[in-house]
């Protein structure tokens, strides 16, 4: 499976992976053409909404919100990368063992739903030339679900977590595309100052053509460089003080992430029968010390460097 992309231009196409055949661009392409030629600001339903992110009429463009995580999330295709998709034929890099490529994001329905949403970014970028449309979609679908708590159950309805609705993390998977998507995605911060956003990149590059064309990201979005290498120390840019970064398995690490060392006891059902399982892997969960633990470091821009374990 190659996804790796040509070049970097942001204006060029990537040529798709092979679980991302041409009919899903069409595909994408043409449902995008007809729900913008017909959609009206002042009057529209969270469908629309959600096919203007290049979904169909059944799929939605933002996660529901999982007990690893505090809050919702946006995803992308993690082959449509352009540093990522390079650092995954490198030894010793993140993206070697990327996580968005294994597992749960490794089903039918996870890889056409990213690449759907990752067309669609390609579509606002190359064809339209904008992104308002796209922005105007994510900030009314943010908007929508922070006016409400809502709850993760296990298979036997207990409750095991709260879906922050105040945090809301772009790209899980995949990443920035052009400078004017990144600043697509600050804009959707400056619009929602009561929500706290984090997004983790390695697009060096277009971190730097923002700062030095708007100076700082909204107060609100933690925007996060991240180390190439596993082990390495974090970027460091002199001309750059504002960058705030975050590294791998670096032995140096002042803040490392608590998730791997925490856990939700939880019901599953395996073969058709309940087992009690305890999940590793999350934000919020019983830590070494036998205490619940509550972390939202990942999105506070005190915190110059978070340094995680590779997983």
């Amino acid at each position: 499976m190659n996804c790796q992309q040509n070049n970097l231009n942001p204006i060029k196409e990537p040529q798709l992976h092979a679980k991302c055949p041409a009919m899903l661009r069409i595909e994408v392409r043409m449902n995008l053409a007809k729900v913008i030629k017909k959609f009206n600001k002042d009057q529209y339903n969270l469908k629309e909404l959600h096919q203007l992110l290049g979904k169909s009429e059944k799929n939605k463009a933002i996660s529901k919100g999982n007990v690893k995580m505090p809050g919702r999330h946006f995803s992308s295709s993690a082959y449509f990368c352009q540093t990522g998709s390079i650092l995954m034929k490198k030894k010793d890099t993140p993206c070697s063992k990327c996580y968005a490529t294994r597992g749960n994001y490794a089903t039918g329905n996870n890889i056409k739903g990213n690449s759907m949403n990752s067309l669609a970014i390609e579509y606002y970028q190359n064809v339209v030339q904008s992104f308002d449309l796209w922005t105007f979609a994510l900030i009314k679908l943010i908007e929508y679900h922070a006016g409400k708590t809502e709850y993760i159950k296990d298979a036997k309805g207990n409750i095991i977590g709260i879906v922050d609705p105040l945090f809301f993390r772009f790209h899980d998977a995949g990443d920035v595309q052009s400078l004017q998507h990144l600043e697509a995605i600050n804009n959707i911060a400056v619009a929602l100052p009561h929500v706290n956003f984090w997004l983790p990149t390695r697009e060096l590059t277009y971190v730097k053509e923002f700062f030095d064309k708007h100076g700082l990201f909204a107060s609100n979005l933690v925007v996060r460089q991240s180390q190439h290498k596993n082990g390495k120390k974090p970027f460091e840019f002199s001309k750059y003080p504002q960058l705030l970064t975050s590294t791998v398995s670096w032995d140096e690490g002042s803040h490392n992430c608590p998730a791997l060392t925490q856990y939700v006891e939880k019901w599953v059902k395996k073969k058709g029968e309940l087992k009690l399982i305890k999940q590793f892997g999350v934000c919020e969960g019983i830590g070494l010390n036998g205490k619940h633990n509550s972390c939202r470091n990942c999105w506070d821009s005190k915190i110059t460097n978070i340094n995680y374990t590779l997983h």
